[in-house]
């Protein structure tokens, strides 16, 4: 008889033991505040079943060495010790089916926040891309302009006023015959621009002559400017046909966007005060690494969403994650 509560208690400390280790596994397999599931999951991962394995393995072990007997009791019962065992399977199966169910609502958890942040992706995206096409159209607009005037453009000053005034986005116009910028609405503040041979600077002419060699309207930047400042410049090759019909490289069309109020007439600013961390970026033409213009102050967490900006001559990414990870670290602890 006085063997019976000493194996009921190591049955249990077993049990217990396992129930913390099985936890402390399956928390250090499955959730970080950082990392979002795999777009298809199962209810309990392979690593899972290999710890409830374990799990199962220990147990029998310790059975095997610490047989159930049957002991007798003061009155001459027969006491056995399967209600203990019987409460420690019970115990450990309740375990591995909460488990599953746990895992179960975080991953549709994290899955409907994933699908909600790639819309919110897609949204901001749009309003960037809008922002973009609107200036490609002022520059194609002035492209027509001189071709209409064989390479001459009347009142240059107040028709690009008038886009700039109606277009959001832009910071200001240029044009730029042989290449060579000579114009430049408005003028204050960009008076640097001005002489700057966009085909002879080494640093910045691989749009410009990608440009002239496909009659393409070409997206140059993110890059410094001379004169100060983060932009893009969206440039449109213009060609005349001279009098016996051969067309001949007049020169540019450019809008400049300032990158910083570019985005925030897109709103994308406003994602780190929703709480959201975000990036920009695109390959390098030059590097072909990886280059991220622009970003939020806090860094992204990892399986971060992307959406793509189709540009004239490539293409950017908007990278967004939650600041607080995919799966909540409150509901995740409470749950544990």
């Amino acid at each position: 008889m006085g063997n019976a509560p000493l194996n009921q208690l190591r049955i249990a400390l077993v049990v217990v033991a396992l129930a913390m280790f099985w936890l402390w596994s399956d928390f250090a397999f499955h959730y970080s505040p950082t990392e979002a599931p795999p777009a298809h999951v199962s209810i309990i991962s392979t690593g899972g079943l290999l710890f409830a394995l374990v799990l199962g393995s220990v147990l029998s072990v310790y059975l095997h060495r610490y047989p159930l007997r049957t002991t007798q009791s003061s009155q001459g019962f027969q006491r056995s010790q399967r209600p203990a065992l019987h409460a420690g399977i019970a115990f450990v199966c309740v375990l591995l089916i909460s488990t599953a169910f746990i895992h179960l609502e975080h991953h549709r958890e994290a899955a409907e926040k994933q699908a909600s942040t790639i819309a919110i992706a897609a949204s901001y995206a749009d309003s960037l891309s809008n922002l973009i096409d609107q200036s490609e159209s002022a520059t194609t607009a002035l492209g027509y302009l001189i071709q209409a005037g064989k390479g001459q453009i009347t009142n240059f000053e107040a028709i690009a006023n008038d886009l700039l005034r109606t277009t959001p986005g832009i910071t200001n116009l240029q044009l730029a015959p042989e290449g060579v910028v000579m114009q430049v609405i408005p003028l204050k503040g960009n008076e640097k621009a001005i002489g700057h041979d966009l085909l002879g600077d080494p640093k910045r002419n691989k749009e410009a002559f990608d440009a002239v060699k496909t009659g393409q309207l070409t997206l140059a930047g993110p890059f410094t400017l001379l004169q100060g400042g983060v932009a893009v410049i969206a440039r449109q090759p213009v060609f005349i046909n001279d009098p016996q019909g051969n067309s001949t490289f007049w020169g540019f069309t450019s809008a400049l966007m300032l990158l910083e109020p570019l985005l925030e007439r897109a709103n994308i600013n406003d994602l780190e005060a929703q709480l959201y961390a975000w990036t920009l970026h695109r390959v390098h033409p030059d590097t072909g690494r990886v280059d991220i213009f622009a970003s939020s102050s806090a860094p992204l967490t990892t399986n971060a969403v992307s959406h793509s900006i189709v540009v004239p001559n490539g293409e950017w990414m908007l990278s967004l994650s939650p600041m607080s990870g995919w799966i909540s670290f409150d509901s995740l602890a409470i749950d544990s």
